[in-house]
């Protein structure tokens, strides 16, 4: 189950996903959509024993928006290096900073979602929020490539471990959760 504001989605065999749709509808009014393809701007994809999330339009967008020249950066940032806060006088014009703060912004909801292993260079972009330098430009510039490079990555969620179908009500389960708050 994965809860994001006033949305669920419910994951797993059929049977089990509608008994907690009937549980719930007992407490809550709800709007049952139906067998989902998309959640929160991520597209799902199902597969055998796992699903994965991607989020392809904001992949294109970074693509359509930005000119980036095409390299196949295997990391997200340069290795060893870290992006300073901007000294006085460096600074890029308004315009820059905006498209800066834009492909920020972006690659934000990225990491929220679908794209974890890019947060520590998102991190260091995020320092030039106020004020960015060619060097967060170029910084951004990679990290856009790497993500093009690799648009096909994306969350996956997948059991840690198989349920014996006749001994579920007497399993113990693990609850995880994530919170930005």
């Amino acid at each position: 189950i994965a809860s994001w504001v006033d949305d669920l989605m419910v994951c797993g065999k059929k049977e089990a996903c509608m008994e907690f749709k009937a549980n719930i509808k007992q407490h809550f009014e709800i709007d049952d959509i139906g067998e989902m393809n998309e959640y929160v701007g991520c597209k799902i994809e199902r597969h055998e024993d796992y699903m994965k999330l991607t989020q392809p339009v904001i992949v294109q967008s970074l693509k359509d928006e930005f000119e980036v020249k095409e390299y196949d950066y295997v990391t997200p940032a340069s290795p060893n290096t870290t992006i300073s806060k901007c000294p006085e006088g460096v600074e890029v014009e308004p315009p820059a900073q905006r498209i800066f703060r834009k492909g920020v912004g972006k690659i934000l909801h990225l990491v929220k979602w679908t794209r974890l292993e890019i947060a520590n260079a998102l991190r260091e972009l995020s320092r030039g929020m106020t004020k960015a330098s060619p060097a967060h430009m170029k910084g951004l510039e990679r990290l856009i490539a790497h993500i093009l490079a690799t648009a096909e990555r994306g969350r996956i969620l997948k059991p840690k471990r198989k349920v014996d179908p006749d001994k579920a009500k007497e399993t113990l389960f693990e609850l995880a959760g994530i919170s930005d708050s």
